[in-house]
């Protein structure tokens, strides 16, 4: 494990620039662009929560479409 000060040391060496906002924007344009890599996972997540009118299918979707009667 990382201790708190060899963190710091990292961050030093290595600034994080808006890591967390700019990753979320960029995972955010990838499920814009290709919303079929967003189907599980992580990237779901970001899509659901920050690209409007995305709406990926689930299990459920996926058994109402099967091609059977019953």
């Amino acid at each position: 494990m990382i201790k708190k000060a060899e963190a710091s040391e990292i961050v030093r060496a290595f600034p994080r620039l808006k890591f967390k906002e700019e990753f979320v924007k960029t995972c955010a344009g990838v499920v814009r662009q290709h919303p079929s890599v967003a189907s599980r996972g992580f990237m779901r997540d970001i899509g659901e929560k920050y690209v409007p009118n995305f709406h990926p299918r689930n299990i459920c979707d996926a058994i109402a479409q099967a091609p059977f009667d019953e």
